[in-house]
């Protein structure tokens, strides 16, 4: 089927200014210091991460089992999820590395730099990809 512009407009619902749809996202969720992510912090998409100045720190996934059942069990293989990670420390010396909890592999990079310099990527994306019963990869995207 052959759709011009005028109709993909109309089948879409815009009007003729057509402005890009918009989606509900959650909050910003924080953490700061060494510690294990809740399931709140992990599904809301964006995570700003700030240990404060006090040296480097590791933010550890929910295990599979516990990310599976955030979802309340209802996982298929190959469902996915991202969670973008931001590290705004702007002291030197504060790298936080993500690590995977139990089920949960990391493939890629584990560490984002802090913001203390301008050449410094301090974010990071991941998806989390369901592989098999309570077993998720968390990949670095970005």
């Amino acid at each position: 089927m052959h759709m011009n512009q005028k109709s993909l407009l109309r089948f879409f619902g815009s009007s003729g200014d057509a402005v890009p749809p918009l989606r509900n996202t959650p909050a910003v969720q924080t953490a700061t210091a060494t510690a294990t992510l809740t399931a709140a912090q992990m599904l809301g998409e964006v995570l700003n991460a700030s240990n404060g100045g006090s040296g480097a720190s590791t933010l550890t996934t929910l295990t599979g089992t516990e990310l599976s059942a955030a979802f309340a069990n209802r996982v298929n293989v190959g469902d996915s999820f991202d969670l973008y990670v931001l590290n705004s420390s702007t002291s030197a010396n504060d790298l936080l590395t993500m690590a995977g909890g139990t089920g949960v592999t990391l493939i890629g990079d584990d560490e984002i730099e802090e913001m203390d310099a301008a050449a410094n990527v301090s974010a990071g994306l991941y998806r989390f990809r369901n592989t098999a019963v309570n077993t998720w990869d968390m990949i670095r995207i970005a």
